[in-house]
């Protein structure tokens, strides 16, 4: 058998790059599996667990900026 797990949250992430702040986060997925013999060469058991938990975030929040059309066509100028 094994046991796994998976932890994210905003502390360890960095902000976005377009983002003003950091999203709030919270999310883990784990756990495992175990296997074994019933009756030798015969019968076999196998179980596995997983789940996943977010709480907060989202994929983008607040407003997003994109360049004017001058910046698009290569113009960089003011």
């Amino acid at each position: 058998g094994n046991l796994f797990e998976f932890f994210r949250n905003d502390k360890m992430d960095a902000r976005g790059f377009f983002a003003r702040e950091k999203n709030p986060v919270r999310q883990n997925n784990f756990g495992g599996t175990i296997g074994g013999p019933i009756k030798k060469n015969k019968l076999f058991f196998f179980a596995t667990y997983d789940r996943f938990v977010l709480r907060g975030g989202a994929a983008t929040r607040g407003t997003v900026t994109l360049p004017v059309s001058s910046f698009r066509a290569g113009d960089f100028g003011r």
